[in-house]
């Protein structure tokens, strides 16, 4: 299965009680997912680009003064629609 995601800019505080970061996308075949990211990395020889795509991403995220009201402070987790 592949699935594309994109961040929201939320964290969901996890039953373990560390945090994860809040992605919402689709499966392949239009069916939508919510993944709760703990942890991300890459190969070392692709840290520069990994950086560089992140950094986009993270520039793209809305941030603790965000225009709908929502903090970054740790959210339940959301459950899928």
């Amino acid at each position: 299965m592949k699935i594309t995601i994109e961040p929201t800019g939320n964290v969901a505080q996890l039953a373990n009680a560390s945090q994860g970061s809040v992605w919402r996308g689709v499966t392949e075949t239009g069916t939508p997912v919510i993944a709760i990211v703990v942890t991300l990395g890459c190969q070392p020889e692709h840290q520069q680009a990994f950086d560089r795509d992140f950094g986009q991403t993270q520039k793209g995220e809305p941030d603790a003064a965000n225009d709908d009201g929502r903090s970054d402070s740790p959210q339940p987790l959301p459950q899928p629609t």
